[in-house]
C-alpha cells in the first residue's frame, strides 16, 4: 500500500515562491528584445500619452555603441560596409519591406530589423543607408491615422548618407 506524504503547508508555500522566484528570474534574463528602439518609443508613447516622442540612442542602447546607421531596403550590402569599415557579412540583407538600424563598436555589429509597415526608418532620405550622426532621434506614432504607410516613423535630424542609389 503507498504511503501518504504531508508537506506541511510553509513548505509548499516556499517551495512554490522558490519556483515562482526561479522562473521569473529565467525568463527575464534570457528574453532580450530583439527590438529595443520599438519598445522603447511604444513604451514612452504610453508613459507620456503623446503620439511623438525624442529618444536618445543611449538611452536605449545604452553607452557601449560608438555608431549607429539606417539601412534601407535597397541598400548596397558591399558599399554600406565599406562605408562603415565592417564586415559585409555584419550587415543584413533586406527584403523589400523591410529596413534596419545597426549598432556599431570597432568590429561588433547588432543589426535590428524592422518591417517598414512596422517602423519606418527611411521615408524620405536620398541615400539608401546614412549614419545617424546626432543621438536624438523623434518616433511617431502613426497607428491613429486613416492611412499610415508605417506603424511608426523614425526622423533623425543629423544624419550623413552612406550609400547614393545606383
Amino acid at each position: 500500500m503507498p504511503r501518504e506524504t504531508h508537506i506541511r503547508r510553509p513548505h509548499l508555500a516556499a517551495l512554490l515562491c522558490a519556483g515562482i522566484f526561479s522562473t521569473a528570474a529565467l525568463a527575464a534574463c534570457t528574453t532580450e528584445s530583439d527590438q529595443p528602439l520599438l519598445d522603447a518609443a511604444q513604451e514612452a508613447v504610453r508613459e507620456r500619452d503623446t503620439d511623438s516622442v525624442i529618444l536618445t540612442l543611449t538611452a536605449v542602447y545604452g553607452d557601449r555603441w560608438e555608431e549607429y546607421a539606417a539601412l534601407c531596403p535597397e541598400a548596397p550590402r558591399d558599399l554600406v560596409a565599406q562605408a562603415l569599415g565592417i564586415e559585409e557579412g555584419d550587415v543584413p540583407e533586406l527584403q523589400q519591406d523591410e529596413n534596419a538600424l545597426l549598432r556599431i563598436k570597432g568590429s561588433e555589429v547588432k543589426a535590428e530589423v524592422h518591417p517598414t509597415e512596422t517602423l519606418l526608418l527611411c521615408s524620405g532620405s536620398n541615400a539608401p543607408a546614412y549614419r545617424l550622426s546626432e543621438e536624438t532621434v523623434s518616433v511617431r506614432d502613426n497607428r491613429d491615422l486613416s492611412s499610415p504607410n508605417s506603424d511608426w516613423w523614425l526622423t533623425a535630424t543629423g544624419t550623413d548618407p552612406l550609400a547614393s542609389p545606383q
